[in-house]
């Protein structure tokens, strides 16, 4: 059965933080401290909206995203300072490190930073394995795509809505894709998340490599960077 989930819902968990970008840190956590992080597989969920503004989680979409987002770190790992090895992955549990991982970055969406999240995350640290180093990065992404047939449709509907009734009355323009990013860094030793960042979603070319990591850069650079 195919899950719909209605747009405004979508865009709620993506748009909530509207400042351009929203970074904290935790116990004590300084980011210069973190140098040589270890990736896990980011955790991405993207829907396609086919009908209407019903956004249906896709699961080839997201996981091509994950992947193509994995290899934008991979790309960025000498001037973000992240470990150059495959990201940590946990194929058997994957869904279940997808709902852990949201589960932390949705508390701080809400508490926009707030007082944090103090759980420790096991399937994360069941991932890392044996990897080295006492930092992980969790990157996490959630966003949509409209069909061509279906933007074309919206937009219509948009523009004879705006022609009858104005800006008051034609409600929103219909965006063609949008994509929020959110970053957090999990402590192994203190086992809890000591920092969160998010980058204010944007539109643009989704499977563009260039744009995916420019948007990296973006939400990592400032605390992580060189």
């Amino acid at each position: 059965m195919h899950r719909f989930i209605r747009l405004a819902a979508l865009l709620g968990a993506v748009l909530l933080t509207s400042c351009n970008a929203t970074r904290h840190t935790y116990h004590g956590f300084r980011p210069a401290e973190a140098r040589g992080m270890t990736c896990v597989r980011p955790v991405v969920t993207m829907g396609l909206i086919v009908r209407d503004d019903e956004v249906r989680p896709d699961e080839w979409f997201s996981a091509h995203t994950a992947t193509r987002l994995q290899r934008s770190l991979l790309r960025q790992a000498g001037p973000l300072h992240l470990q150059a090895t495959r990201p940590a992955d946990d194929s058997l549990h994957r869904d279940q490190l997808r709902r852990e991982v949201e589960r932390a970055a949705a508390t701080f969406v809400r508490q926009r930073g707030g007082a944090g999240f103090a759980e420790p995350l096991p399937t994360v640290e069941s991932a890392l394995g044996e990897q080295p180093g006492r930092y992980a990065l969790l990157l996490v992404c959630r966003g949509f795509m409209r069909t061509k047939d279906n933007y074309q449709r919206q937009a219509s509907h948009f523009g004879h809505q705006y022609a009858m009734y104005g800006a008051v009355g034609s409600g929103r323009a219909p965006e063609a894709n949008r994509l929020g990013l959110y970053a957090l860094v999990y402590d192994r030793e203190q086992h809890r998340v000591v920092y969160f960042g998010h980058r204010r979603s944007s539109s643009g070319k989704l499977l563009n490599d260039r744009v995916l990591d420019r948007r990296v850069k973006q939400l990592l650079a400032a605390d992580f960077g060189s």
